[in-house]
């Protein structure tokens, strides 16, 4: 996520390669090639006006199966 403005870099934490498992109820899944945590939802709404790629959104994680070959898009946890 870079040359985004601090405003909103301030606002989130990006991570790389992390497991589906880490961030759902159900501990399975593949791989999230870049999870990015939301502190404030001013920070979803500048996030995706700056954003130009395809994403997921992910909530809680809540009934949630992600396959073994986990998600190449940036997934958005609020």
């Amino acid at each position: 996520m870079r040359g985004l403005p601090a405003s909103i870099a301030s606002q989130i934490t990006v991570r790389e390669r992390v497991s589906a498992a880490t961030v759902t109820t159900m501990g399975v899944g593949g791989e999230i090639r870049t999870l990015v945590d939301l502190s404030s939802i001013e920070g979803v709404s500048s996030l995706l006006s700056e954003l130009q790629v395809k994403f997921r959104i992910l909530g809680n994680g809540s009934n949630l199966v992600i396959g073994d070959s986990g998600i190449a898009e940036p997934v958005l946890r609020l």
